[in-house]
């Protein structure tokens, strides 16, 4: 598969796998490793390979049988045998490919079976440089070499391969994050548990008024902060946002799908025909999403303006400036640090199979540089090395709102310069980023066929994680609150003709965001001076278009797009848009690390795929909003409010965090919305 794909769906580098290699020597017997040969079952040949299905379009895995070969446990009167699977790379000799054909072969056995065929140009084209991932199961008291002893002696043929891994039962130890992993999750249970009784003992068997019941006891209770996850307000004509924000990770749960179960974990049994997919016009839907990740930098700047201009002033800002700084990290530390706690420890033991490699290289990554998360400097230090690679999302948004007060401090004067103060980041972050992309003349995408790896490098390092280039949709976003609160109270009022073509002008700039990438994904496209402007303007023009949605829905010229975006559904995705958004890639490498078999792919099963992505990914996150998030900021509201203290009890609608039965999740675990 083309390297530039691969490292668009995710990007990774070599980590320690966190298996126990010693216990891996320590196994090994060649004296007893004779002795067993020559007492293997079939079992041992049932579970290893075979010719690869469907080879002739691009598979070139045949994974055996994962868990029947680490199943065998055979006793016998000198020994017992148990089972070891290895994964074999064979690099192939191109145009002809021999496979041995192991199913059936005794290693005693003289005559040898080859599966020998010839590769069609165009796969020979795109698959020059792969190899056979093979699968051995062999004793446990034996290395690989032995079983392919055979063909290695084999004069024909010469069979090269080297070992890539090899796993045995309960190969992977405990280490100290999963000590301390199952110490805070056990007391987050304990705490929830004994709060959900209380509230419950309350409400329902004593049937007392919820009101009377004390905030600080039923914190975490699942019974109230599952109601107020439900509970929803009336309709207010800011609902649109709840739909941009709703429609954008699914779309990045779609591609995130699209990738991991077919490129980058999996073996896919069509994976030419998969890769030739990527390249059409007609899947640019999937493969552009990168946009929706510059919905949310325009989302987070325009809650951040449109509420700072209203509920604060110059002085203000400064006085409270390290709250402001503090309450934005809070707001994101809850779910976030549970996420990379889970990473690094108890998600390695939730499954297994002949990919769980690749889950294993996160969790080392999140071992060791699990504080570049939490201190949102992941676009910047190990920027190949991420603990979470999706949230370098909210490293670069971090570092937004931390310069953002440079710009709000200019809102609270007169109009003019204001929107001064607005324009000039926007104009200053284009003519940098065009300084940047004339300087390295980066590719569209990161999966143009044209693209080498250091090209690929340098466009995710220098413009697709860098702050300055992707923060023209959050000061657009902030220009947007700004005139949105300049209008709050009034209905802005347009003649026909100004919105047909304010809608047209959107719509096309929204497809051209989409679809400009087609023609600089092909082979041989080298048009320099286009890529440098596409990429300068498309994420200037994508918030514009979103903006002026937005505005439209508003101020009542939204009509169908309204209506749609503001539907009740968004609201609860809305709200778990975070979790969802921390822990959908968790639930995706679960699940491809355990297939046994290489994948079929088509449209059918990337989107049933993603419809089991989504429904675990909402579960997960709605578990995590309840138990972790919305706790933390009761508990942390009660410790501002000094309700430890005694004090005269107040009315529900003042001490309680969520009175009015919205959550503190709807304006808290959102990813770029920002309150002030």
């Amino acid at each position: 598969m083309h390297s530039g794909l691969i490292l668009t769906c995710f990007l990774s580098v070599s980590a320690d796998n966190l298996f126990n290699y010693k216990l891996y020597k320590d196994v090994l017997d060649p004296e007893m490793c004779k002795l067993q040969v020559q007492s293997m079952s079939h079992e041992f040949y049932d579970a290893s390979f075979r010719t690869p299905e469907g080879i002739l379009d691009g598979n070139f895995a045949s994974l055996g049988h994962y868990h029947q070969c680490l199943a065998i446990n055979q006793d016998f009167p000198d020994s017992n045998i148990q089972g070891k699977y290895c994964l074999l790379r064979s690099h192939m000799t191109l145009p002809i490919i021999r496979i041995p054909t192991l199913a059936g072969v005794s290693v005693s056995e003289e005559k040898l079976t080859w599966t020998e065929m010839t590769l069609p140009p165009r796969l020979m084209k795109a698959y020059a440089s792969q190899s056979l991932a093979l699968a051995v199961c062999v004793p446990k008291t034996c290395t690989v070499d032995v079983m392919l002893a055979p063909y290695a002696r084999n004069p024909v043929v010469n069979f090269n391969y080297s070992e890539e891994y090899c796993r045995l039962p309960n190969d992977r130890p405990f280490v100290a994050a999963d000590y301390v992993a199952i110490f805070v999750f056990s007391l987050i249970a304990l705490l929830t548990v004994f709060s959900t009784a209380y509230d419950l003992r309350h409400t329902l068997l004593l049937g007392k008024d919820p009101k009377q019941a004390s905030e600080l006891y039923r914190a975490c209770s699942l019974y109230t902060n599952t109601r107020r996850l439900l509970a929803f307000k009336k309709p207010r004509p800011i609902d649109c946002l709840d739909g941009i924000r709703s429609l954008s990770i699914l779309w990045i749960v779609l591609y995130h799908t699209y990738c991991t179960y077919f490129f980058y974990s999996n073996y896919v049994v069509n994976s030419l025909e998969a890769f030739e997919w990527s390249y059409k016009r007609h899947t640019m839907w999937i493969i552009s999403d990168t946009v929706a990740v510059d919905s949310f930098f325009t989302l987070g700047g325009l809650l951040l303006a449109y509420s700072a201009a209203n509920k604060m002033n110059r002085s203000s800002l400064l006085k409270n400036l390290h709250k402001f700084y503090m309450g934005r990290y809070i707001r994101l530390f809850p779910l976030l640090a549970a996420a990379v706690l889970l990473q690094a420890s108890l998600i390695h033991r939730v499954s297994d199979g002949p990919n769980w490699h690749y889950m294993a290289d996160r969790v080392e990554l999140c071992r060791r540089y699990w504080w570049t998360a939490l201190l949102h400097v992941q676009n910047i230090v190990n920027s190949f090395d991420m603990c979470l690679p999706q949230t370098w999302y909210l490293s670069v948004d971090m570092q937004l709102h931390i310069i953002s007060p440079l710009v709000l401090y200019w809102v609270w004067g007169s109009r003019r310069i204001a929107y001064t103060a607005l324009i000039v980041p926007i104009v200053g972050s284009l003519i940098v980023t065009l300084v940047i992309c004339f300087r390295f003349n980066f590719i569209t995408s990161r999966i143009a066929l044209s693209a080498n790896q250091q090209q690929i490098r340098e466009h995710v390092l220098y413009y697709y994680q860098n702050t300055v280039t992707r923060s023209a949709p959050f000061f657009i976003g902030m220009l947007c609150g700004y005139v949105l609160h300049v209008y709050r109270g009034k209905k802005a009022k347009l003649p026909w003709w100004s919105l047909v073509t304010c809608y047209t002008l959107a719509l096309v700039t929204l497809f051209y965001a989409i679809y400009i990438v087609h023609p600089s994904l092909q082979a041989g496209w080298k048009d320099h001076f286009s890529d440098n402007i596409h990429n300068s303007f498309r994420r200037v023009f994508w918030p514009l278009a979103l903006c002026w949605l937005i505005f439209a829905c508003i101020h009542g010229f939204g009509g169908p797009v309204n209506w749609f975006l503001s539907l009740r559904l968004w609201k609860f995705v809305g709200r778990v848009s975070y979790g969802m958004f921390l822990y959908h890639y968790m639930v995706q490498y679960t699940f491809a690390g355990a297939e046994v078999v290489p994948v079929y792919f088509n449209l059918e099963t990337m989107l049933t795929l993603f419809a089991s992505d989504v429904m675990y990914t909402v579960l997960v996150a709605s578990v995590a909003c309840v138990v972790i998030e919305e706790p933390f900021f009761t508990l942390q509201g009660l410790l501002l409010a000094g309700v430890f203290k005694p004090q005269q009890k107040q009315p529900a609608a003042e001490s309680s965090p969520a009175a009015d039965g919205t959550s503190s999740l709807e304006s808290k675990s959102v990813p770029g919305k920002s309150s002030v």
